[in-house]
């Protein structure tokens, strides 16, 4: 999408090859089972889909960010964003989800709110300023990070057992993300080679 729609964001065959090289890590993960969730393989085709449209409507957000926003803070931006998706799921909770907030604990407000703070408003401060630091395809490849620190944190935490097919699904995700660095970086120096 970034190809398209961002003049300073075209695709090259370095950037393919990292983007293909951290999606098939990803998928390795999910499609061998490896990905800690039960039959993530014969799941809905329904979830799958709705990933699929959570991902285009996230990559939308970026490019119109980056094309756009690009003169505002990230502060104002992430606080807009959450305004609205409040208002937004609001109505959607209040009819559908049978809400007894005799139940919840201390333990689970503190957790929602450290949800909410840390990682909902602060990860929205993070991800615009890759987005204007780095560019569109930069804050998405960010989303390839996430298997790589939860399987060591996991790991580390959880006493979790890392696999041969966990570390090549890690090792191709962080591969291919350096690949798309290098990109970068050669970029910025002025140099940009023939692909």
């Amino acid at each position: 999408m970034a190809h398209f729609f961002l003049t300073d964001e075209r695709l090259t065959g370095r950037k393919m090859l990292g983007i293909a090289l951290a999606l098939g890590g990803a998928l390795l993960l999910v499609l061998q089972g490896e990905s800690g969730l039960p039959d993530a393989n014969q799941a809905s085709p329904l979830g799958f889909l709705l990933v699929m449209v959570g991902m285009i409507a996230g990559s939308a957000m970026a490019i119109y960010a980056r094309k756009y926003l690009r003169q505002f803070e990230g502060f104002d931006v992430a606080t807009a964003r959450m305004i609205f998706a409040t208002l937004f799921m609001l109505p959607i909770v209040l009819l559908f989800a049978d809400l007894d907030f005799s139940r919840v604990s201390v333990q689970g407000y503190t957790s929602l709110a450290y949800t909410a703070l840390v990682g909902a408003f602060l990860g929205l401060i993070v991800e615009f300023y890759i987005i204007k630091r780095f560019g569109a395809t930069a804050a998405a490849m960010t989303a390839y990070v996430i298997p790589v620190v939860a399987t060591v944190g996991g790991a580390l935490f959880l006493d979790e057992r890392i696999t041969l097919v966990m570390l090549i699904g890690m090792a191709l995700i962080v591969l291919g993300i350096a690949i798309i660095n290098q990109q970068r970086q050669i970029t910025r120096r002025g140099y940009i080679p023939p692909t």
